[in-house]
């Protein structure tokens, strides 16, 4: 019983081998076994530096235009009172643009540029 067990072990293996081509010319399935681990280490290292990055530059600019909208072309009071309401509203909605922008930025640019400012949310935002 082991005998035979063994003889159609043996049997599958070659049977699965005999139709594996053999890589001659290997310099693209070396060249794509290469880049998915660096695109790999790429988009973690850029979504986990990039996102807090995003939030913050998303915040600042959020808080700044909606400060704008609502001083207008006051005075230091309007502008004051355009903070007040511009830092809530701006902290909000860039947190929630950063955390989509981050992994955006860091999956865009894993492969065609990996580690470059654009994967790390340092170039254009939009």
């Amino acid at each position: 019983m082991r005998r035979v067990l063994l003889s159609i072990a043996s049997v599958a293996v070659l049977a699965a081998a005999a139709p594996a081509p053999a890589h001659a010319d290997s310099g693209d399935f070396l060249s794509s076994a290469v880049k998915f681990p660096v695109a790999l280490l790429s988009f973690t290292a850029g979504t986990v530096i990039g996102t807090p990055i995003a939030v913050l530059r998303k915040t600042a600019s959020n808080t700044k235009e909606t400060a704008e909208q609502v001083s207008g072309d006051g005075g230091a009071v309007k502008t004051a009172a355009g903070y007040l309401v511009g830092l809530p509203v701006g902290i909000f909605k860039g947190t929630i643009e950063g955390l989509w922008l981050g992994p955006k930025n860091a999956a865009m640019n894993a492969s065609e540029s990996p580690f470059s400012k654009d994967g790390f949310s340092l170039g254009d935002l939009d």
